[in-house]
């Protein structure tokens, strides 16, 4: 399963598959653009999951806003985290 980081306010995206290992992601990250706040974890779902279980939520690189995440399980959980707008 894909996990999608997306911004409502500015649109700035990234997404990965869920089980994409940590050094694939920094990679990616650091290559492509804006650099997102996310945790240490062995999978892109585990970066994810403990940046927001550390923080509430992962906010956009570009304009500063909460994030949207789609995917990887973290649907739900997400929408309770992760103001919208």
């Amino acid at each position: 399963m894909k996990i999608e980081l997306l911004c409502p306010s500015c649109r700035s995206q990234f997404s990965a598959p869920a089980d994409a290992l940590a050094d694939n992601i920094l990679d990616r990250m650091s290559e492509e653009g804006p650099w997102y706040g996310l945790a240490p974890g062995e999978t892109f779902e585990e970066m994810v999951r403990a940046a927001l279980s550390d923080r509430g939520r992962i906010l956009c690189p570009d304009c500063g806003k909460a994030l949207v995440i789609r995917g990887g399980g973290l649907y739900e959980r997400t929408r309770e985290l992760v103001p919208c707008g």
